[in-house]
């Protein structure tokens, strides 16, 4: 696959004092934008309001916000009927909808008690947290539902997407310099 294939991107960062302090200046900013943001019918966002399924979230909205873009779900899985029955509801509503939803509560529980790796004892207790960045209509979106409303990275096409990406991948860990556990996920259409 080149570039052009990525269709969404989930960045996984050290959820610390330095990011903390960045999202304290910038809600004010954010909770102003965030009618603009979350009424644009192309876009779907969703609060976080389960504990420790930032992961979940953010693969849901990589998901929700391809399926025009190749990415095809059965008719009738669960997936497919969560987002049919959540696509007119508000970001409140979805997170409502999530933690509802059986189907998705089962795998996300039967996936995180598996684990592929033991945790690492890093000594200080450190939080980690997805974000998903998405391109709407030649915009670029940072999808995260702890924050107060999807963040407008600027414009962005299908070609210009995975450099645009990186740019915020980037702010992430120029507040941080000093850490190394950044981890970036691709989704990348008609991957083999």
């Amino acid at each position: 696959p080149n570039s052009t294939d990525v269709i969404a991107l989930i960045f996984l960062y050290p959820d610390n004092v330095n990011q903390e302090q960045y999202r304290k200046e910038k809600e004010s900013d954010w909770i102003t934008k965030r009618t603009v943001y979350t009424s644009a019918k192309q876009l779907y966002y969703m609060k976080q309001t389960i504990d420790n399924a930032c992961g979940t979230v953010a693969i849901l909205h990589a998901i929700a916000n391809n399926l025009d873009s190749g990415l095809e779900l059965k008719p009738k899985s669960f997936l497919a009927r969560f987002f049919n029955a959540t696509k007119s509801n508000t970001p409140e509503e979805r997170a409502k909808a999530l933690e509802d939803d059986k189907n998705i509560s089962m795998v996300h529980d039967q996936i995180a008690s598996e684990g592929q790796t033991a945790a690492p004892n890093l000594g200080d207790e450190v939080d980690y947290h997805y974000v998903t960045f998405v391109e709407r209509g030649e915009q670029l979106y940072e999808l995260d539902g702890a924050k107060s409303s999807p963040i407008h990275c600027g414009k962005s096409s299908k070609e210009t997407f995975l450099m645009d990406v990186v740019k915020n991948c980037k702010a992430y860990v120029n507040r941080d310099p000093e850490n190394l556990n950044f981890v970036a996920i691709a989704f990348v259409k008609n991957a083999v």
